[in-house]
């Protein structure tokens, strides 16, 4: 056999292997019943509800899935289990969810998240109605966590509860021709996520708990075409750091906003007046350090996930001195028992190096005198490339 011939059949075979993968058909499975949807639940997978019902009430879930597992339990990729937050898909890519008619997805649990999409990427929903079934309560409806390439169409999220859509350190998200409503803190709360768009979706009825109808921190979220109606929410958005961060203003184009019980402003778009990086990464940190400031002395860590999502997954490719969500959460265990739950005051944030911000902060633990001199901190936080924050460095503070 020739040289060339060798060639030839080396490309002709490499081809080959490429298309075979590439020509993947999905597995298309109808269900009639929540143990059949739990049971069609796998990557490359379109599921097909004909039932009028999904059950995903997490007392029941347990009966099929073996029982609860807390939520900071890190499973294994493609599975489904109870948490002490709700229901969670973890680690599943490319699987559709839909119907040919809308299809009741409900919970008659208070404080469940109805879906939470964990490490996920490509999921596509569409005809679903998803809901807690007593009036009020204080779940989330959809939860979409540290996942990607996520595209709703034709969905319902009627809150009677918490929150319509929650997103923490996510990206490229669309959400077409649904609807958001009956949620009584925030139709939309998104924090650190990016590529979050909504086309035709009508978000109406929700209620006056939250601080605004549409919370974001840290988060690049857009408006086409929607309709925004009869809500009851103080504030269209809230307004953190704009200043800083002209990326992070939510967007709103050719929407239709009226009859809503305050006369909604939409946010004007800044003008940039400081290196895009710069800008990004100040309002990051800002939003970073007031999470850390709202968790530290708190008992509880309802925000943990939001404060992972600023840092990289643990993986073998991170460099030597790369803070990783698993140190991270050391880190954090070591401030909170440092000053038994410590209050944190932050002086300033300064940038000292592209990329690199020194913070200069006043610690105090929660029982402290009133008249308690504070512990004075320095911490040096870098971020990479991606604007994930890569180390934070604790240095002594000059006397």
């Amino acid at each position: 056999m020739t040289i060339a011939m060798r060639i030839y059949y080396i490309w002709f075979f490499s081809v080959c292997n490429i298309l075979a993968i590439g020509a993947q058909t999905k597995n298309t499975i109808t269900v009639s019943s929540t143990e059949e949807f739990i049971k069609a639940l796998n990557d490359n997978t379109e599921i097909i509800i004909q039932s009028d019902t999904i059950d995903l009430t997490t007392e029941k879930l347990e009966k099929l899935l073996g029982g609860q597992v807390a939520f900071d339990y890190q499973p294994t990729p493609k599975s489904c289990f109870v948490s002490s937050e709700g229901f969670v898909l973890y680690g599943y890519e490319d699987l559709t969810i839909r119907a040919e008619r809308p299809v009741d997805l409900i919970s008659d649990n208070d404080f469940d998240d109805i879906l939470i999409f964990d490490h996920c990427s490509t999921i596509r929903l569409e005809n679903l109605s998803v809901f807690h079934t007593n009036e009020t309560c204080n779940g989330s409806v959809v939860s979409i966590m540290f996942s990607d390439r996520i595209h709703i169409r034709s969905c319902a999220f009627n809150g009677s509860g918490g929150i319509g859509m929650n997103i923490i350190g996510s990206k490229d998200i669309s959400v077409e021709d649904s609807q958001i409503f009956n949620n009584v803190f925030h139709a939309v709360y998104a924090i650190n996520a990016h590529q979050i768009r909504f086309y035709d979706t009508h978000i109406y009825g929700n209620h006056d708990w939250g601080d605004a109808l549409i919370h974001t921190e840290a988060a690049a979220v857009q408006f086409f075409d929607c309709i925004i109606e009869n809500n009851s929410a103080p504030r269209l958005c809230n307004q953190p750091y704009w200043d800083y961060s002209p990326d992070f203003v939510p967007a709103f184009t050719r929407c239709d906003i009226a009859n809503n019980d305050t006369d909604y402003t939409v946010p004007e778009q800044a003008q940039e007046t400081t290196p895009k990086s710069y800008h990004r990464q100040y309002a990051m940190l800002q939003t970073f350090l007031e999470i850390l400031r709202d968790e530290a002395d708190s008992d509880y860590d309802a925000r943990l996930p939001e404060l992972l999502s600023f840092f990289e997954e643990d993986t073998a490719r991170l460099s030597g001195n790369a803070m990783s969500r698993t140190d991270f959460s050391e880190w954090y265990d070591t401030l909170k028992q440092s000053k038994d739950y410590p209050e944190l005051e932050v002086q300033s944030i300064t940038p000292t190096d592209p990329n690199r911000f020194t913070v200069k902060l006043h610690i105090r633990g929660r029982n402290h005198v009133s008249d308690q001199e504070p512990d004075k901190v320095i911490w040096n936080y870098t971020f990479n490339k991606k604007d994930q924050i890569l180390h934070i460095e604790e240095i002594a503070p000059q006397e």
